[in-house]
């Protein structure tokens, strides 16, 4: 069951972010990211009329939509990165958890994660340094301009320092003991009105689907969806020391495959972006395993 579950959430997050990379290479990433937390919330919903929890199980519902309000930042600024590149963007993903860790040590004084006398220590901070690198070398390349480089730098620290702040917060929400349709219905509505922020940031507010993008906005809601739903059970199943790196490393395989097999992103690397890349793979490893 637990491999069933971790294939569902890997598998449906590579289509999903795969769809979603191809939709804001054409329509501005505020409407998308809009759009799709609006079919996310309806499937949500639907979901929970479905499966109505107990009474006293709903009042989880105002501290996860609070969250899902601030998801819908992550998500914009992820897919403004996608749009700049899968690839490198997807390296990314489990550098929030390094904020995670962070705060963890100066709230909580959980120092002992940041040494570098045990092994995983040691792991963390040659994690962090490999992502950094890696960060820096795709800043620096010469493959795209440099307006085009500072979008996608100033997205993907924003998603890190944002994905990591969301990533604490959950884990004191004890969110293994949510019904999955309360946790859906929060989070996925939260993300809804939070998600009308960049469309004001972007002056953008744009309603209609074209007739063309409505099956792809219905794919990317409904995999995201079950990639949630995948992940929120892998977690039921077994530890999430075991879970998350097994989930993380690959969506990050994975959207790295897409983006060489689907958007022929290699045509674009030059030496530079392939150094990142293979830095910061190490910096993933690193910060996966440890």
């Amino acid at each position: 069951m637990l491999s069933v579950a971790t294939i569902l959430c890997v598998g449906s997050a590579i289509i999903s972010i795969s769809v979603n990379k191809k939709l804001v290479q054409r329509l501005s990433v505020g409407h998308v990211t809009n759009t799709m937390f609006l079919f996310a919330a309806i499937f949500s919903i639907l979901i929970f009329v479905a499966e109505p929890p107990a009474p006293d199980q709903t009042w989880y519902i105002p501290g996860i939509a609070l969250l899902g309000i601030v998801n819908s930042m992550v998500a914009w600024l992820y897919s403004r990165a996608l749009k700049r590149g899968l690839a490198k963007s997807a390296l990314f993903q489990p550098a929030s958890g390094i904020v995670g860790i962070t705060l963890s040590a100066i709230f909580l004084g959980e120092w002992k994660l940041l040494e570098p006398t045990n092994t995983s220590g040691l792991m963390l901070i040659l994690g962090i340094i490999a992502t950094t690198a890696a960060a820096i070398i795709f800043g620096k390349g010469k493959s795209e301009s440099i307006v085009i480089r500072r979008e996608w730098l100033t997205s993907i620290v924003g998603f890190i320092v944002l994905g990591g702040v969301v990533t604490v917060a959950m884990k004191y929400l004890a969110v293994k003991h949510i019904p999955l349709p309360v946790y859906l219905l929060s989070w996925y509505t939260g993300s809804y009105v939070g998600s009308f922020f960049p469309r004001l940031v972007e002056k953008n507010w744009q309603l209609a689907i074209a007739k063309k993008d409505l099956l792809p906005f219905i794919i990317v809601s409904a995999t995201a969806m079950i990639s949630l739903a995948g992940y929120f059970k892998a977690l039921e199943l077994a530890p999430a020391a075991v879970v998350v790196p097994l989930v993380t490393i690959g969506i990050v395989v994975g959207s790295i495959g897409s983006s060489i097999i689907i958007f022929r992103e290699q045509k674009k690397f030059g030496l530079t972006e392939w150094v990142g890349l293979l830095i910061g793979f190490v910096g993933v490893l690193l910060l996966t395993l440890r």
